[in-house]
C-alpha cells in the first residue's frame, strides 16, 4: 500500500515539473520571439521606437 501511494505521489510531482517545464519554455519562446526585432539590421533604431512606442502609449 505505501509502495502505491509513494508512486501516486511521484507520479503528481512529475506532472507539476512537466507542466512548469512547458511555462517556462513558453515564456522563453514568447520573449525570444519579442527580441527578434530588437536584434534585426537596424537593431538600434528599432529599439528606440519600441522605445518611444511605449513611453507615449
Amino acid at each position: 500500500m505505501s509502495f502505491l501511494m509513494y508512486s501516486t505521489e511521484y507520479n503528481v510531482l512529475g506532472y507539476e515539473q512537466w507542466a512548469l517545464g512547458i511555462g517556462y519554455w513558453a515564456l522563453a519562446i514568447y520573449f525570444w520571439n519579442l527580441s527578434i526585432p530588437v536584434l534585426g539590421r537596424d537593431s538600434k533604431a528599432t529599439y528606440m521606437q519600441y522605445a518611444v512606442r511605449k513611453n507615449n502609449g
